[in-house]
């Protein structure tokens, strides 16, 4: 009844319990995550420089204001940039979905800051290389560092936090339109 794509294949590295996602927290703790995010939390090609706790916030397995109140009596030079884009970019995105809600026809580009509509908008005409779903599903592009990203997503279920954003934004130059972005999505669900 849940439509679950069976051949998407498990995820070995990341198991979907609480008790998992709190160890992987507490190691990267241990290893000094704390210590060096500062300094290692843009390059994206070190895995560990980040906490990787996203799947298991957005799942509901861990508590959010625990690995706060974890981090926060911590200690680590690094510790109030992580507390700073934990706490501030999370609350910001609840405020956002809280007071733009999505529709239950699907997302609309209604849903996204003004600004970010009067751009799409400003280049809705703006030539583009359309690339079907299917082919950017498989990592197949054209663009090396976007197609091992996807590879990467694929294989692994996660992206580091500064990859993520570039995988993101790369993706409207591909479709027909910035509406067909949010049709597409929705579709899926």
């Amino acid at each position: 009844d849940m439509n679950v794509d069976a051949s998407v294949p498990p995820v070995t590295h990341t198991i979907g319990v609480s008790a998992a996602g709190y160890a992987r927290w507490n190691t990267w703790l241990e290893r000094g995550g704390l210590k060096t995010y500062a300094q290692r939390r843009n390059d994206s090609l070190d895995v560990h420089a980040v906490s990787r706790m996203s799947a298991y916030l957005n799942m509901g397995m861990v508590s959010p204001f625990r690995l706060a109140r974890e981090a926060s009596a911590a200690s680590g030079s690094g510790k109030s940039k992580f507390l700073h884009e934990f706490l501030t970019w999370r609350g910001l995105a609840f405020a956002h979905c809280y007071h733009f809600p999505m529709p239950a026809t699907g997302s609309t580009l209604a849903q996204l800051p003004l600004w970010a509509q009067q751009t799409l908008r400003r280049h809705a005409h703006d030539s583009r290389k359309v690339i079907p779903r299917e082919r950017l599903a498989a990592g197949q592009s054209g663009d090396r560092s976007w197609d091992g990203m996807q590879r990467y997503l694929t294989a692994t279920g996660e992206l580091h936090n500064n990859a993520r954003m570039g995988w993101g934004k790369a993706i409207v130059k591909w479709a027909a339109s910035p509406e067909e972005i949010g049709r597409a999505s929705c579709r899926e669900r």
